[in-house]
């Protein structure tokens, strides 16, 4: 979906109304993006203290916090990491409209100020 986004901002770049629309369409996008990140992170830090039991429980070497969550990262596959950079793309881009929007509208002010 974010790469349909991201082709279509490049396709209207010079339509204030349509860059509005994406800009609103993303931010509802962002919604549901930081509840996948929530659970995500969840799953992450489920894994941790499962870990940090496992090893209490069963009388081996203890591990270390750091330890228990780098192994969490690579078993659940870096989810979160992935889901969290991808968070911050996302408001890197909803910005950037943001920017594009007020270029767009300087410059329509200033083609309705030029003298004919």
């Amino acid at each position: 979906m974010i790469e349909q986004l991201l082709e279509k901002i490049k396709l209207h770049q010079d339509n204030p109304e349509e860059l509005s629309r994406l800009c609103i369409e993303l931010a509802g996008y962002l919604y549901t993006h930081n509840t996948q990140m929530a659970e995500a992170e969840l799953e992450e830090k489920k894994e941790i203290v499962e870990l940090l039991d496992k090893f209490l429980n069963d009388g081996e070497k203890k591990i270390s916090v750091a330890e228990a969550e780098k192994k969490a990262v690579v078993t659940t596959g870096n989810k979160y990491g992935l889901l969290k950079a991808q968070n911050e793309a996302i408001i890197e881009i909803i910005n950037s409209i943001k920017v594009r929007l007020k270029v767009l509208t300087w410059e329509r002010k200033d083609a309705n100020q030029a003298p004919f």
